[in-house]
């Protein structure tokens, strides 16, 4: 019976942060021919879904109370 181990090479890395993201791809490119780069990952900027979006608004105080649904459509249907 042969016992077999994992080994995990350490992967060096390097973090870059940019003011301009149009340079990005360009950047991309150009460390793509640099010799002993095996990848290159830019990261999607997470979306926030509606309900995210919802709870920001009441954080940030955009949002509006009615005492009934009576009240609410006055208010959407009065003319300014």
């Amino acid at each position: 019976m042969s016992a077999t181990s994992a080994v995990q090479l350490k992967q060096n890395q390097m973090i870059v942060t940019f003011d301009d993201a149009s340079v990005m791809q360009q950047v991309k490119k150009a460390i793509a021919l640099m010799r002993g780069v095996k990848s290159i990952t830019i990261p999607r900027k997470k979306r926030m879904c509606g309900l995210d979006r919802a709870l920001k608004d009441v954080e940030e105080g955009r949002v509006t109370r009615w005492n009934s649904v009576d009240e609410m459509f006055e208010y959407l249907n009065k003319e300014d």
